[in-house]
């Protein structure tokens, strides 16, 4: 039977031997570890800001769209007014609404622009990966 020593970890009925972890290691770990807790808490605020974009937007669209509705309907509904000023009033409606649709569907409603939080550290770092090929029992 096989005593696991100083540099053998335990583990259920297996032996895994890791390799030494030296002060070098180490540090390059830390520094990893550091680097990638940057990394998310910079996609976390990025996260946050894309938020309150896509809120903001949200929140005008709701209050322009009406607005543009309400001033082209009067304009139109107007028998006083010429017939080149209903014309632009029916084209700003289609090209606004439209226009203002698509801006809040690329940026707010759509799916794909949508970015989830995951974890950006990797399971073990590359230097303490156990060696599986020594003593196993």
């Amino acid at each position: 039977m096989n005593v696991p020593d100083e540099r053998t970890q335990q583990v259920g009925q297996h032996h895994t031997a890791y390799s030494p972890a030296t002060p070098m290691t180490i540090q390059r770990a830390l520094e990893q570890l550091r680097q990638e807790r940057e990394t998310f808490d910079q996609r976390k605020q990025q996260d946050a800001r894309w938020f309150q974009l896509r809120m903001t937007m949200g929140g005008l669209a709701i209050l322009i769209i009406p607005a543009i509705i309400v001033i082209c309907v009067l304009l139109l509904s107007n028998p006083h007014q010429d017939a080149a000023v209903k014309s632009l009033a029916a084209s700003a409606l289609l090209v606004d609404i439209l226009g203002l649709a698509g801006a809040v569907w690329k940026v707010v409603l759509n799916p794909a622009s949508l970015t989830q939080l995951s974890p950006v550290t990797i399971s073990a770092p590359t230097e303490l990966v156990p060696d599986n090929t020594e003593n196993q029992s």
